[in-house]
């Protein structure tokens, strides 16, 4: 259980626990529904077909590991994106080298030695690489002249433009994990809910049947 799930949570038990707990206490009250019935007119038929829908619900829900797997699949994506970066960027410093052999002046312009610990820090990347393509963009008749492609700017930039794409579509997913584990709480809260007030109710039900009432314990 996530820390996230227990600032949302009502109940102390995972899910599949209070799944498998609220499937037998529904069964148990549609046997003693004329008991509940005639305690609270509420607790009737129509109760019982709204419970076994909540339940339904509550068993359509993604689980939270599911959720994780589809996050770690946005962050494999944002790492490929940061891979094909470095390596654009590693395309382009080899025709910087052609066109200015040991010329450290200008390999700094495009900042070819800041490139360590880049991968970690996603912004700064995406900054590095869009930067270099302008720097690339002033030498561009020079890189021409030593036969470099244009692909390799246009790769370069793509590739930027990808790493920031794949880093807003991650954040975006971790934004509605929030919003998912919320909601799936609130679910889930609804069907403890219903359970917690049949156990009420089963305690003046059975007040003279200890075993029958320990039936509806939650």
């Amino acid at each position: 259980m996530t820390e996230q799930q227990q600032v949302y949570r009502d109940y102390a038990m995972e899910d599949a626990v209070l799944m498998e707990k609220s499937s037998t206490m529904h069964s148990l009250f549609v046997e003693n529904m004329a008991a509940f019935t005639a305690f609270d007119p509420d607790l009737n038929l129509t109760y019982a077909n709204n419970w076994h829908a909540q339940k339904e619900i509550c068993s359509s829900e993604k689980t939270d590991e599911l959720i994780v797997d589809e996050q770690t699949g946005y962050t494999e994506d944002l790492e490929k994106a940061k891979t094909a970066g470095l390596l654009a960027a590693e395309d382009l410093e080899y025709y910087v080298k052609k066109a200015f052999p040991g010329n450290k002046r200008i390999a700094k312009e495009f900042a070819f030695n800041k490139r360590s610990g880049l991968r970690a820090r996603t912004l700064n990347l995406i900054s590095w690489l869009m930067v270099m393509k302008k720097v690339a963009d002033d030498y561009a008749a020079d890189l021409a002249a030593v036969s470099m492609p244009a692909a390799v700017l246009t790769n370069l930039e793509a590739a930027a433009q990808n790493v920031a794409t794949k880093e807003i579509d991650q954040e975006y997913f971790k934004r509605k994990r929030l919003r998912y584990t919320r909601e799936r709480m609130e679910k889930f809260n609804r069907l403890y809910a219903i359970c917690k007030e049949v156990n009420d109710a089963a305690q003046s039900v059975f007040r003279n049947d200890y075993a029958r009432w320990q039936m509806f314990e939650i």
